[in-house]
């Protein structure tokens, strides 16, 4: 759908010089024909894939490098995220039973 001058809130002739308000339209409406157009599959299933691959590399190596325990066990203090402070690391074994999930995860993203 186009836009308008009509659909703007304020007129275009009093923010901009004469003509901007036409370029303007012009432009939204070919970005939002270009948002709206159909696109090949392809590049959606290799970022998923790569993606996905990625994510089971880095579980693996949290696992076979001791991180878990080493970033989310062992310290005795985690500095949170304004707003955050709730979220703390998982109790006992739950932060290796979350990094499972998070690689099973992964593979099912992987597979499809």
């Amino acid at each position: 759908m186009p836009v308008s001058e009509s659909t703007l809130s304020i007129p275009v002739e009093k923010v901009a010089a004469p003509g901007v308000g036409a370029r303007m339209a012009a432009t939204v409406s070919r970005l939002a024909a270009r948002c709206l157009a159909p696109v090949d599959v392809a590049s959606i299933l290799c970022f998923r894939i790569a993606f996905g691959l990625i994510m089971i590399w880095e579980v693996y190596r949290y696992f076979d490098h001791g991180w878990i325990a080493r970033y989310y066990i062992d310290p005795t203090w985690n500095f949170p995220y304004v707003g955050f402070e709730w979220v703390r690391p998982w109790p006992g074994n739950g932060m290796y039973i979350h990094f499972l999930a998070l690689g099973f995860l992964a593979a099912c993203m992987t597979l499809g």
